[in-house]
């Protein structure tokens, strides 16, 4: 079997490792949208430089949010959707193990 075919059968009997990295990526994603609209506004610190960026940008965020009028959607989903990774992650992982 080919690597792609082992892959993909892989991955048709594990969905969660499917959604584990589709909630990385959409946490990837609203971050991203978040540091480029704090970086927009001028707000500078070394919050973006540091690397809890994951921890520290949402609520640096929904700071930041109050004064320019922005919406909270994009603190909240990566919050969730980092967490929901993780944990399908986990799942997923304890899912491999033979009992």
């Amino acid at each position: 079997m080919d690597l792609f075919g082992l892959v993909q059968d892989f991955l048709s009997h594990h969905p969660l490792f499917i959604l584990a990295f589709v909630m990385c990526v959409v946490s990837g994603c609203s971050s991203c949208f978040a540091l480029l609209k704090l970086a927009r506004a001028g707000y500078t610190n070394d919050v973006l430089a540091t690397c809890s960026v994951i921890a520290m940008l949402p609520h640096v965020y929904l700071r930041v949010r109050k004064e320019q009028g922005w919406p909270a959607w994009p603190a909240h989903l990566i919050w969730i959707s980092s967490i929901a990774g993780a944990i399908a992650f986990a799942v997923a992982v304890f899912r491999l193990i033979p009992y």
